[in-house]
């Protein structure tokens, strides 16, 4: 189901929806929601594969955390 960006508003103040914290208005548009999840994100070494299968084997050595500040927060 897709809202609109009214209804993701509507969503947001009756309930329905629950995003913590509330987004910025600036932030809904159209049928999106823009989010920012925090200031770290993964990077895998092996980017080249057509998938990433972490069942089964070691994961040692296989991603590489990266610490980057925002210079809009």
């Amino acid at each position: 189901m897709q809202l609109t960006d009214i209804e993701i508003e509507d969503s947001l103040d009756n309930g329905t929806t629950i995003m913590e914290p509330r987004p910025a208005p600036e932030a809904i548009s159209g049928v999106s929601v823009d989010v920012k999840l925090g200031n770290q994100f993964r990077v895998f070494k092996d980017h080249t594969a057509p998938y990433i299968d972490l069942i089964g084997i070691s994961t040692a050595g296989l991603e590489t955390v990266v610490s980057r500040i925002s210079q809009d927060s």
